[in-house]
């Protein structure tokens, strides 16, 4: 009986004569422990599935992000090389406009010295002609120069008293 009192355990200062020290846990409780390691298990499972779900979505991004940045790249290249292009073509559009201006002006002042030319040849005729009928000695091959510029003075000094009709 001695043996079975010092076998008897005390909890919380109760005798509980049922209990006796085992290295075996009892049942009900090898039951909650087994609950509990299941339980364990199953979070420990869903944790790693969830952590390799985040590491594959985590690869998906990443995955994502590289093929954003290598199409961004690409046409980066793309439109610097269509800028090149556009501003090359600016360019040559603005030399043809340039040359196409002086082209332009070149022509328009040889048609303008062509209409200028022929209304100075056509006064100096007129003014030959009258010269003619008003001295015709100025048309004398054998007349001198001094003659020649006595004549010039005197149409010059009667173009400044009488004007002269001048047909065009």
């Amino acid at each position: 009986m001695e043996a079975t009192k010092q076998a008897e355990f005390t909890f919380n200062g109760e005798l509980n004569a049922n209990s006796v020290p085992s290295n075996q846990p009892t049942p009900t409780l090898a039951a909650q422990i087994s609950q509990i390691q299941q339980t364990l298990a199953s979070k420990a499972k869903a944790q790693e599935q969830q952590l390799e779900a985040t590491y594959l979505s985590q690869q998906h991004i990443n995955n994502t992000v590289t093929q954003i940045e290598q199409k961004i790249q690409h046409n980066l290249s793309s439109l610097t090389y269509q800028l090149d292009h556009f501003n090359e073509a600016v360019l040559i559009s603005m030399v043809s406009i340039v040359l196409l201006t002086i082209c332009t002006t070149v022509l328009m002042t040889s048609v303008w010295q062509r209409v200028t030319s022929k209304r100075i040849q056509h006064t100096i005729r007129d003014a030959v002609a009258v010269a003619i009928k008003q001295h015709p000695k100025a048309m004398d091959i054998d007349a001198t120069s001094a003659e020649v510029e006595q004549i010039m003075q005197t149409m010059q000094a009667g173009e400044k008293t009488q004007p002269t009709a001048v047909a065009s």
